[in-house]
């Protein structure tokens, strides 16, 4: 006998649906007579995904997820640059992958794939970094807390890095209120070169061919920039343009007394295996820097590696 509808409503929010054997069905029964579970074919595509995490050696930094084509699958590994497209108008940008990532990863839970872009380009055959320089890498920017992008460019050397196709340099150029006001201006003789090499030459002047053309130092220049009528501006250029040229190799320079200490105490703890830090001390131009080549040489000489961490000089 079939319940009353009424009576049927009172007890369930909704409305009941009959079959046609007679049998009194609530909706989200009726539902569950079909197989709403996703196929094993349908489970499996979903697990079979790769990312690659890719930081940036300037703005944004990163790191941002992108997904792997298939064609690039074989080509896309930790430590290669690849070109990505990035932000709302997709502009190429060229960063480093840090690690490929798939459904069985440790971060896999933080990676949307279905809001990947995929990769454009892949830039190099083979990494440019090893995974051991990528753990250092990842150590120095949690460490110092600094963007890894800008740990892994700083890491690769020059000479690999350059190959990439574009490099980094700042130009140097006339500030727009000294234009054709030069004699105006209270100026030595040696700035007023300078500002007349800037005025004739255009914006295409880096500071070490600006320095050479006025035959000066970097100083004035410096001095000229900080005064704000010297502008400088970071271009991307085409590699091989505006290289520095390579300096000729000089001959070890002999010590004097005290850096010879200096040097004996830092390689005694070297030749002993022992973890010791040393405190120089010296004015400027003392010699130190000799004293830190010397001892990078030891350590060269044991096949093992030293890291130079030079300060930024404003």
């Amino acid at each position: 006998m079939i319940t009353s509808l009424q009576h049927n409503r009172k007890r369930h929010d909704k409305a009941p649906v009959i079959c046609k054997s007679g049998m009194l069905l609530e909706m989200n029964e009726q539902q569950n007579l079909f197989d709403t579970q996703p196929l094993q074919w349908q489970l499996d595509d979903q697990d079979d995904w790769l990312a690659a995490r890719i930081a940036f050696a300037e703005a944004p930094y990163g790191p941002y997820d992108y997904s792997i084509p298939t064609h690039l699958e074989n080509a896309l590994r930790p430590g290669v640059r690849v070109s990505v497209p990035l932000g709302r108008g997709n502009r190429t940008i060229q960063g480093y992958c840090i690690d490929v990532l798939n459904a069985k990863h440790a971060d896999a839970a933080s990676v949307n794939v279905a809001r990947l872009k995929p990769v454009n380009q892949v830039v190099d055959e083979q990494p440019i970094i090893d995974a051991d320089l990528l753990k250092l890498a990842s150590w120095i920017s949690d460490y110092y807390i600094c963007p890894i992008g800008s740990v892994v460019e700083t890491v690769v050397p020059p000479g690999i890095r350059d190959r990439s196709g574009t490099r980094e340099v700042i130009f140097l150029s006339l500030s727009a209120e000294l234009q054709g006001r030069l004699s105006e201006i209270k100026a030595t003789p040696k700035q007023r070169i300078i500002l007349e090499t800037l005025e004739q030459g255009g914006t295409d002047w880096t500071i070490r061919e600006l320095a050479e053309t006025a035959g000066c130092t970097v100083a004035p220049i410096n001095n000229l920039r900080k005064k704000g009528w010297i502008v400088a501006a970071a271009r991307r250029v085409r590699s091989g343009s505006h290289e520095i040229p390579k300096e000729k190799r000089e001959f070890d320079l002999e010590l004097n007394q005290d850096q010879a200490k200096a040097l004996a105490s830092i390689n005694g703890s070297l030749d002993a295996h022992e973890h010791k830090c040393f405190l120089m001390h010296g004015i400027t131009g003392s010699g130190k820097t000799e004293v830190y080549i010397r001892a990078i040489q030891r350590v060269v000489e044991f096949g093992r590696q030293a890291i130079v961490l030079v300060p930024e000089i404003s």
